[in-house]
C-alpha cells in the first residue's frame, strides 16, 4: 500500500542495513505489481488499444499459436483496425496481406482463401495473417522485433541484415536497420505489442521480448 517513493525508501533502508535480499524483494514485488495497470489507467489506454474483432483474433490466435498482443499490434499499425484498407502496394485488410503471400500461406496450411476480395473479410484476413506471423516467429526464434522487421521489409531482407551482424543484441540491431521506415515500424509494433499485453493481463502474454537473441 505504500506510494512509489515510499517503496523506494524502504528498499534503500534495507540496503543500508545490509539486508540486500529484502531490498531486492521489496523492489521485485513492486515492479511486478506496477506491470499491471490500475482500473482507471487501463480504461483510458484501452480506448487507443481496443480489442477490435476479438472473436476473430481469438480464433486466429488459437489456430496459429501466436500471441493476441502481436496480432493486434500488427493490425493497429497496418490498418488502424479498418478491415477494408487497401494499400498502393496491393495489400489488403486488417493486417495488410499481399494476395501472393496469402495464397502461399493458405496452400501451406490448408486454410481457406478466396482471392484478394476475401482478404477484406476479418476472419480470412486474421486467420491467414496469424498463420503467416507464426511462420515468421519460427524463422526469427520468437523475437517480436525481428518478426516486425521481416513483416515490414520482407523475411529475406530481415535475414540478410541479421547475417551481416549475427552477434549483436536485438536492440542494437533495430537501431542499425538501414530502412528508416522499417526501423520506426519495428519500434512501434514492439511497443504496441507490449502495451496490449500490459493492458490485458488475463492473456498472460506480458514478457520482455528477446533483446539478447540467439544466433539465427
Amino acid at each position: 500500500g505504500l506510494p512509489r517513493d515510499g517503496v523506494h525508501l524502504l528498499a534503500v533502508l534495507f540496503e543500508l542495513q545490509g539486508n540486500r535480499s529484502m531490498a531486492y524483494g521489496v523492489m521485485d514485488r513492486h515492479t511486478r505489481r506496477a506491470a499491471r495497470p490500475d482500473d482507471s489507467t487501463a480504461q483510458i489506454w484501452r480506448q487507443s488499444f481496443p480489442r477490435a474483432f476479438f472473436e476473430e483474433v481469438d480464433a486466429a490466435h488459437h489456430s496459429a499459436g501466436i500471441a493476441r498482443s502481436l496480432l493486434y499490434a500488427i493490425m493497429r499499425h497496418e490498418s488502424a483496425y479498418v478491415p477494408t484498407t487497401q494499400s498502393k502496394a496491393g495489400a489488403y485488410g486488417l493486417v495488410q496481406l499481399l494476395p501472393g503471400v496469402a495464397k502461399n500461406v493458405a496452400d501451406l496450411h490448408g486454410a481457406s482463401y478466396g482471392g484478394p476480395a476475401s482478404l477484406l473479410k476479418p476472419k480470412t484476413n486474421l486467420t491467414l495473417g496469424a498463420l503467416y506471423l507464426g511462420q515468421m516467429l519460427s524463422l526469427y526464434k520468437g523475437s517480436v522485433p525481428l518478426v516486425a522487421a521481416g513483416y515490414n521489409a520482407g523475411p529475406y531482407a530481415g535475414k540478410d541484415w541479421i547475417a551481416k551482424k549475427p552477434d549483436i543484441r536485438t536492440d542494437v540491431f533495430v537501431e542499425s536497420i538501414p530502412y528508416p521506415a522499417t526501423r520506426a515500424y519495428v519500434m512501434q509494433v514492439t511497443a504496441s505489442a507490449q502495451t496490449y499485453a500490459w493492458l490485458y493481463p488475463e492473456w498472460a502474454e506480458l514478457r520482455r521480448d528477446q533483446l539478447g537473441r540467439a544466433p539465427l
